[in-house]
């Protein structure tokens, strides 16, 4: 990859950048306009999704329960006995749920003694209000075990739908009412689902998130030897008729008594049901390269008890839009977000969940938004970009507050490109990751790049900025064209590491950044491999103490990254300093590090001009300083060639259109 070309006519406060990116043999061509001020933060002003004006051929309102659904559902516990088709419980029944279907959690097949599956069985009878008779023998002697039982509505919900036809603009009332909907299987499909959709001009409305839910299959039953509760919407492709989707003033309930349990194995154990159930999701979008539904939204909705992925795709669409606004995501075995359109997610909050989003670049097509969420209490890695390809659409995450788990990451790429990480608070535990670039599950053909990190609060880092990845340029694996500025790091209660690198990375770029003080410890940057990170690190980022205790370890210490910074080094005297002659090519003639030896400890400092030379170094004793030039080929003390003109100019990243930087 060529470094990006920019020219920039300055005009007191206002500049125009015209950015061309160069990328392999392929030239993509960006033209950009924006305003700039003092280059502090962005506001975004391009919405992702446009208001539309659609002539609607039809529009009718629909209510299910003309059709005959009932929001009768209940949640209870019973007590059963192995053998018996009779369950008891404190919660009363009449004969009028008679024929209602009822899931019972363990009281199923069994699978390995004494583990069962759950039971979807139906009612034969009430005997003195708490006496139920089923239709299945129970296998398992259980008492206060979870169960629920009421109407199975997915056949109204669905005349609901084929009623729609091939409307525009039709919307589905669902009044007050726990609605059980039961998936079912359609033929030529994958999977099992309650609501079906293969065509658009469908708005279902509900009576508000407390009032209105839509309650999904929590028990689980074995098919061919995996674990399926099944989805409760599903959008399948081919569309029909493509126009626009929505949800809306409800509450999608996955069934189970509770969603996070902590343990997160993929596939679903098919013993006792547990982890990470692919079969378990509220929103499905499927059917391999057909396109999906352009437009889609889902409004003021609480998704609630689910062990799979929330909202999910399966398909591999290039087109599509996704808002979701207003929306509480609780509860979540699995990632919230994991559906392949394009996002607008706005005034969102995420809590209780294994993860927020695993959001796959490679398909959408247009700009996606993170904006002005809320997410606390996530127990694994929060915000996972992956399946970047070098022209990706530009993803912003904006205006967020994430509160991270103990030694986990924030936000991750693997890999990502085109992403805008601005003025946002991270607010970290022991041993937490605010930024992993190039992280581990590697998903994509290309480099994490084009990633900036501007104007955010991170509070008590473990790790700052971490850039991972392959160990060279092959690898495909690794992060270039990063640009950290701005950011204000406070309440480090530990030792903190600005800036670790333990894999290929190219043109990073560290300015303006506000690096906190600190109770006790050291603030670190950090190379673990041979060819270090050639990160341009600017003398106008703020240290309160900044320190680089190396204890005995062979640093490198090459041209990018030992030309702006300075350390205070407590050396130990097995501690040795290599200067490095990785990517030769890309160290300039001429190019000068300088060296003083302030140690605390008032160590010597040996200095060697080549990796892995048996040469005696140069030793730098405390208090003293040295020089030495790049040649060309080699690292000397002879500054044989003028010192050149810095060639190692800040990266300026591709912004997207209308973007607009402001004080």
């Amino acid at each position: 990859m060529k470094p990006v070309m920019a020219s920039i006519r300055n005009s007191k406060y206002t500049m125009t950048i015209q950015i061309q990116c160069y990328c392999s043999n392929k030239c993509i061509r960006h033209s950009v306009s924006a305003v700039v001020t003092k280059a502090r933060h962005i506001m975004l002003v391009v919405p992702l999704l446009a208001a539309t004006l659609i002539e609607s051929r039809a529009q009718s309102s629909f209510n299910v329960k003309d059709y005959g659904a009932v929001g009768d559902a209940v949640k209870l516990f019973v007590n059963t006995t192995s053998n018996s088709v009779i369950v008891t419980t404190t919660s009363p029944l009449s004969s009028a749920d008679i024929n209602k279907t009822i899931e019972i959690f363990g009281a199923g097949s069994i699978t390995t003694a004494p583990n069962c599956e759950d039971m979807v069985a139906t009612i034969t009878n009430v005997v003195n209000g708490t006496n139920v008779y089923i239709s299945q023998t129970a296998k398992a002697t259980l008492s206060h075990t979870f169960a629920t039982y009421g109407h199975n509505n997915t056949p109204m919900f669905m005349s609901v739908i084929s009623a729609c036809g091939t409307d525009t603009n039709d919307t589905i009332i669902i009044p007050p009412g726990t609605y059980l909907l039961l998936p079912t299987n359609h033929p030529g499909t994958y999977g099992y689902s309650a609501l079906y959709l293969t065509s658009g001009g469908i708005h279902f409305v509900g009576a508000g998130i407390a009032n209105t839910i839509l309650l999904s299959q929590g028990a689980w039953v074995s098919i061919a030897g995996v674990v399926w509760r099944g989805f409760l919407v599903q959008v399948q492709s081919p569309i029909v008729s493509d126009w626009p989707v929505s949800f809306a003033n409800m509450t999608m309930d996955g069934g189970v008594p509770n969603g996070n349990t902590g343990y997160h194995g993929y596939p679903a154990n098919p013993v006792d049901g547990s982890g990470w159930d692919g079969t378990h999701d509220a929103y499905l979008t499927s059917g391999d390269y057909a396109p999906t539904l352009t437009h889609q939204t889902l409004s003021n909705i609480a998704f609630i008890h689910w062990r799979g992925e929330i909202l999910k795709s399966i398909d591999s669409n290039t087109n599509g839009n996704l808002q979701i606004i207003s929306c509480v995501f609780g509860d979540g075995n699995a990632t919230a977000i994991n559906i392949y359109p394009a996002l607008d997610i706005e005034n969102c909050q995420f809590t209780n969940l294994f993860q927020i989003a695993e959001y796959y670049q490679q398909y959408s097509t247009n700009i996606s938004y993170f904006k002005n969420n809320f997410s606390t209490n996530i127990t694994g890695n929060s915000f996972a970009v992956n399946g970047g390809k070098g022209n990706n659409p530009p993803f912003i995450i904006q205006g967020n507050v994430f509160y991270l788990a103990s030694g986990h990451n924030g936000i991750e790429t693997m890999p990502a490109d085109n992403l805008f990480i601005i003025n946002n608070q991270f607010i970290c535990q022991d041993y937490s990751v605010a930024f992993a670039l190039g992280a581990n599950g590697y998903q994509g053909t290309f480099i994490s790049s084009n990633i900036v990190i501007l104007d955010n609060i991170v509070v008590n880092p473990f790790i700052f900025v971490e850039l991972g990845g392959g160990l060279s340029v092959a690898d495909r694996q690794g992060v270039g064209y990063v640009s950290v500025g701005f950011n204000r790091l406070s309440q480090p209660n530990h030792q903190v590491t600005l800036l670790q690198t333990y894999g290929w990375t190219t043109n990073v770029h560290f300015y303006n950044n506000d690096c906190g003080s600190f109770a006790g410890g050291a603030v670190y940057i950090y190379s673990g491999i041979s060819n270090s990170p050639y990160a341009l690190i600017e003398t106008n980022n703020i240290y309160y103490t900044f320190l680089l205790t190396d204890n005995g370890y062979t640093n490198p210490v090459s041209y990018g990254s030992g030309s702006r910074y300075q350390f205070i080094y407590n050396a130990s005297l097995a501690t040795a300093y290599v200067m490095s002659d990785f990517d030769s090519n890309r160290i300039p003639a001429g190019a000068e590090i300088y060296f003083t030896n302030s140690t605390f400890n008032l160590a010597p400092v040996p200095i060697y001009l080549k990796n892995g030379t048996a040469e005696r170094p140069i030793v730098v004793a405390n208090g003293q300083s040295m020089s030495v030039y790049w040649n060309g080929s080699s690292w000397t003390t002879n500054p044989s060639i003028a010192s050149p003109v810095n060639t190692n100019a800040p990266f300026v990243p591709m912004a997207p259109t209308g973007l607009h930087y402001s004080n």
